[in-house]
């Protein structure tokens, strides 16, 4: 088996993940990731039917892989006919780790995430808004890397997740990478999985606010900052199974409960950038500055 520390908890695979932060302990662990065999229950409902969710169990299945977790504390996987060895990981560390999430009353946040001595702030972003140039602006600022595509939080704290960056090719090119050191991940949205270049730190961090980036057709680039309860549809707007999910489901007192805390003590800032027009160093700037302030 291997350890792993990643979202604040001791986790064993018996999947090598060379993306995560090796744990020291192995003698016990809060949650594990392991094979099984293909589920005839959830095999003959597919494709008609993709997922369940659930506080003790939920599953997803897709072309790559059928996964299946047990109250928070165990994650079950297999690839199906078609799949791909090389696409596993990336499932598991996603969906299979935000169905997990959720069985464990975490919130599990579609963003990036930073942190400086005050706290973390997430970054979330439809594509194209700026999420990795603003990220790793914030990095250049002295702020350390917690999360790239997703954070888990309870309502007061961000969790960890692992010290990788999914990077646009403009941004790859921008900061100087070697193409040749970098791990190629989607050719639809050309990105690649690069290494945090700082020390990664596994503890939770008090969330200090949330950036919320959009596109506008704007002539220029537009900020609000939201209060109180209007924050709350944004948080659970940005849960990383939105897609998948029914306002009920959204909503369910579960992870709603977070959601309102959230919306109670975390400041967002809401930033439009304007479609068609080069505004990336207002953006930053303006996200770096807003931040500063908290």
């Amino acid at each position: 088996m291997y350890f792993y520390k990643v979202y604040g908890m001791n986790v064993a695979s018996d999947l090598p993940f060379p993306q995560l932060v090796v744990s020291e302990d192995t003698n016990s662990y809060d949650a594990i990731i392991e094979e099984a065999e293909l589920s005839d229950e959830i095999q003959s409902v597919w494709p008609g039917k993709k997922y369940e969710f659930g506080q003790t169990y939920s599953w997803l299945s897709n072309t790559t892989c059928q996964m299946q977790v047990y109250e928070g504390k165990r994650m079950t996987y297999a690839l199906t006919g078609n799949g791909h060895p090389d696409w596993l990981q990336s499932y598991l560390l996603g969906y299979g780790m935000g169905l997990l999430a959720m069985q464990r009353g975490m919130l599990p946040i579609h963003c990036s995430a930073v942190s400086d001595e005050r706290g973390g702030v997430l970054i979330a972003g439809v594509s194209g808004a700026g999420k990795s140039t603003t990220t790793t602006a914030f990095l250049k600022e002295g702020y350390a890397l917690l999360a790239d595509d997703m954070a888990w939080v309870d309502g007061k704290r961000v969790y960890p997740a692992f010290p990788y960056q999914k990077l646009c090719r403009d941004v790859v090119e921008r900061e100087g990478y070697n193409l040749d050191e970098l791990i190629y991940i989607d050719e639809e949205k050309d990105k690649f999985l690069a290494r945090y270049r700082g020390e990664f730190n596994t503890e939770a961090q008090p969330i200090k606010g949330f950036i919320l980036l959009h596109l506008t057709q704007e002539e220029r680039v537009v900020t609000r900052e939201f209060t109180g309860l209007e924050r709350f549809p944004v948080y659970m707007e940005n849960n990383f199974f939105r897609s998948f999910m029914t306002k009920e489901q959204k909503y369910a007192p579960y992870m709603g409960q977070i959601g309102l805390e959230m919306a109670s003590k975390v400041p967002l800032l809401a930033i439009g950038r304007p479609v068609g027009k080069d505004t990336a160093e207002e953006v930053v700037r303006t996200a770096v500055e807003w931040a500063k302030g908290l």
